[in-house]
């Protein structure tokens, strides 16, 4: 991803993990792929702010969607994951 959301972020064959995130309620975070469609809205919602000299683009080129660009009222940009999960990405100025 050029860069990291943890301290320590990496791929393995079959899911990707984020460790040592500053401030995160838990120990690490893994994303893996499951084999049904996404059918409702997300049991979770992510808020994520992106370290200093991280952009949205740096979350395209690794596969997410931009669903809709800040406003004068919203300061941040909802993307949705590979398979549809929705979260919001602010960036710090």
């Amino acid at each position: 991803m050029g860069r990291r959301l943890g301290r320590h972020a990496g791929q393995a064959d079959d899911y990707t993990y984020l460790d040592d995130i500053p401030g995160a309620p838990v120990e690490s975070f893994d994303f893996c792929t499951v084999p049904e469609p996404k059918t409702v809205k997300n049991r979770l919602h992510w808020d994520v702010t992106l370290e200093p000299g991280a952009a949205v683009g740096d979350l395209v080129s690794v596969g997410a969607t931009v669903l809709a660009e800040p406003t004068e009222d919203d300061q941040w940009t909802v993307m949705a994951d590979p398979e549809g999960n929705e979260f919001c990405v602010f960036e710090r100025r």
